[in-house]
């Protein structure tokens, strides 16, 4: 496990200055439990925090990246970060968010997850992570469609939804719990966070555009996940379908 910083420059402090305050603010932190326990590794970096970051997680090959997210009083206020943002559609692997309202999972164990799926290759890119996810903390695993607009046929659309959704159990054969489906019709980032709240989900899992799509707002799903981990009360793990693939060239 790596920890990193990266620094800005400010006023009246050499970069020598900033680098040995850094480095003593994450020993600080490394030497505190729980990290003491850890095999973690304190990183620092200068310049843009962003291409630090990406640089730190390319040399050496980063399978996950943890980050908090700022926010404002009142839920509908809370906005990303810039580093935050960029992370999210530009990242090479998953990028997991902790917002200022995410309740802290109890002994950080993920007991309940929803996975959100509007069945586009974002949103199913993002499925094998629900899925170990469940496996490995034997979790109670929610999955999650909202139909938008005014369907033609609004009880077919809801059916054909779920069966779409039960497509997915024969792959999880070995979770701890037959999985629940919920397919509700309304904005999509409004139902996947009532859900989730009502499941008191302790992650929520979506897929994510990448950068060009973003940065367009061209992606509806991509601007229903930054929707999201802006307002989420739990984490929430973004996956980009071509993370992976990335990694690898």
């Amino acid at each position: 496990m790596r920890r990193s910083q990266q620094l800005r420059r400010w006023k009246g402090q050499t970069r020598d200055t900033q680098r040995r305050l850094a480095k003593l603010k994450l020993s600080t932190v490394l030497n505190s439990a729980p990290w003491r326990d850890l095999p973690c590794e304190a990183l620092v970096g200068n310049g843009d925090i962003w291409i630090g970051l990406n640089n730190f997680m390319r040399r050496h090959a980063t399978d996950l990246l943890v980050m908090g997210t700022i926010g404002r009083t009142g839920i509908r206020k809370f906005l990303l970060g810039s580093v935050a943002k960029e992370a999210m559609r530009e990242s090479r692997c998953p990028v997991l968010t902790v917002g200022p309202g995410s309740h802290p999972a109890e002994g950080t164990e993920f007991r309940r997850i929803l996975y959100a799926i509007d069945f586009s290759p974002e949103s199913l890119a993002a499925a094998p992570y629900a899925l170990a996810f469940s496996r490995n903390y034997r979790s109670r695993l929610t999955l999650v469609h909202a139909l938008e607009g005014l369907p033609e046929s609004p009880y077919l659309d809801a059916q054909m939804a779920r069966v779409g959704l039960r497509k997915l159990v024969p792959q999880v054969g070995d979770l701890a719990t037959e999985p629940e489906v919920f397919v509700e019709m309304g904005p999509p980032a409004d139902i996947i966070l009532r859900v989730a709240d009502d499941a008191a989900s302790d992650l929520i899992v979506i897929g994510a555009r990448g950068a060009g799509a973003f940065a367009r707002l061209a992606s509806h799903f991509g601007s229903v996940a930054h929707k999201i981990v802006c307002r989420a009360g739990c984490p929430v793990l973004t996956v980009r379908p071509l993370a992976g693939r990335d990694r690898e060239q």
